[in-house]
């Protein structure tokens, strides 16, 4: 026996021995000498629940497990749930989006889709309360049984009801919880329910060569040698537009290619370059590499070469950021600096080895205009690049990043409007709403039921007329 389970067994042998004492008491008071029983037979049945409540909790598993009820079968359900909750919300999105830009949407499917997005709430909400009591009854069933003992065995029923109702609330849970998708399919057909898009999406974190998320910049998606999407890449993540989520719409099948453009310039050896998407799930993420890049601060500069430094460092003085590398270049390799007009950015450089040729320009880019330094070998050659910017100097060129987007989802605008029906709405809101609901609610009935067949009555009241 644990700590708490000796604590119940000895509050119950004292519920015994007061239940004695006030029988033997030589005080002609007829309502405390009714004490005496009740408090003999609670001690008596706290007993019993101390020898049992592992029985019980064995037997409410064999009872869910003989029913075809099991912990896995929920999960599957509540990611199936959760998988068509990011459809309808993924939906609801798009509506808002097609009616408002482009018009596209009839009034019906536009009611449908706010309806969408609010019944996609609601299944996430049941989705977090469902898991919090799997994680109750899986992870903390011994626990709560065992203070349920130890409340059930309190003299004179003080916290009785409360012991009466976690030890119900285990057993019932235990039994009942897993059986949930059995009974949702004895009521309802899921099979009915094709909640499914033209595309899925993927969260895409792009990151520099040393790993650091890369500040600005475009990912553009190709499809052999069509480009089918192209987003924006904000703070390391490609976003849809005009909401900024951070995921971006593919299409369900088949190979995409992908290059990253920023301030007039494409870097297409990305790692991964290629991406399979048929291996992906619905909703999955992929980090993308751009080996090349070296240090982007800010999304108005950008360091890169086509060779990684074999020293990179970083300081911060004041309201300046520095970086230092050192770069080994072969013949024809180079490295370079670009900046948006308005930026305080000093570079320096120096040829510790070999032959270098340096050039400076202007660069121009979806209405953009600033400058590069351009250091190119020309021969073996190792090279000091640094970099220097005041912070708070460089201006925004978002704008530049909103220029020329497209976003795959708009190849799926007569999909999603045919998807929304009042038909699916409905078992949306039937299946995987309302029955889930009424089917714990029932559960918590369930329990306060057992709870009271436990003896989780009142506490005994003290009269004395």
């Amino acid at each position: 026996m644990g700590e708490l389970e000796v604590l119940a067994f000895k509050l119950a042998v004292l519920t015994f021995y007061i239940g004695v004492l006030v029988y033997a008491l030589p005080i002609p008071v007829r309502p405390l000498k009714k004490w005496a029983p009740t408090l003999i037979y609670d001690s008596l049945t706290a007993i019993l629940l101390i020898s049992l409540y592992k029985g019980l909790y064995a037997a409410a598993s064999l009872v869910s497990s003989l029913a075809g009820g099991s912990w896995h079968r929920l999960q599957t359900w509540s990611e199936a749930a959760l998988v068509n909750a990011v459809t309808l919300k993924t939906v609801s999105i798009l509506t808002d989006y097609f009616s408002d830009r482009l018009g596209l949407i009839k009034p019906l499917a536009s009611l449908l889709g706010g309806i969408a997005g609010d019944l996609a709430y609601a299944i996430v909400a049941l989705i977090v309360l469902i898991t919090v009591l799997t994680e109750l009854v899986t992870k903390y069933s011994s626990q709560i049984l065992v203070v349920g003992l130890v409340l059930y065995s309190i003299p004179f029923r003080i916290a009785r009801p409360a012991g009466a109702w976690l030890i119900s609330f285990i057993i019932i849970f235990n039994a009942g919880l897993p059986l949930m998708p059995v009974f949702l399919e004895a009521v309802g057909d899921p099979g009915e329910l094709e909640l499914s898009l033209d595309y899925k999406f993927l969260s895409v974190d792009l990151v520099s060569g040393s790993g650091e998320p890369v500040a600005a910049g475009q990912l553009w998606i190709y499809a052999g040698d069509e480009v089918i999407a192209v987003y924006p890449v904000i703070g390391g993540k490609a976003v849809s537009m005009p909401e900024k989520a951070p995921l971006v719409a593919v299409p369900v099948e088949g190979k995409v290619r992908l290059e990253f453009v920023h301030m007039a310039t494409r870097f297409k050896s990305l790692e991964p370059r290629e991406i399979n998407l048929a291996e992906l799930d619905f909703i999955d993420s992929v980090t993308v590499t751009v080996p090349e890049i070296i240090w982007t601060p800010h999304e108005s500069l950008m360091f890169y070469s086509t060779v990684a430094p074999s020293e990179f460092n970083v300081e911060y003085i004041e309201n300046y950021e520095k970086a230092r590398a050192v770069i080994p270049l072969r013949e024809g390799e180079f490295a370079e600096i670009l900046w948006r007009w308005g930026c305080n950015v000093r570079v320096d450089f120096n040829v510790l080895e070999g032959d270098i040729d340096d050039a400076t320009g202007i660069w121009k880019w979806n209405g953009h205009i600033g400058r590069y330094i351009y250091l190119e070998a020309l021969e073996d050659s190792v090279i000091e690049v640094i970099v220097e910017y005041e912070t708070g100097s460089c201006p925004s060129i978002e704008s530049a990043l909103r220029a020329g987007l497209k976003d795959y989802r708009e190849r799926a605008a007569p999909s999603f409007i045919d998807y929304l029906t009042t038909d699916i709405i409905k078992l949306i809101l039937i299946y995987y709403i309302t029955m889930p609901f009424a089917y714990l609610t029932i559960l918590f009935i369930a329990t306060t039921s057992f709870a009271k067949l436990l003896g989780g009555g009142a506490s005994i009241r003290l009269k004395f007329k």
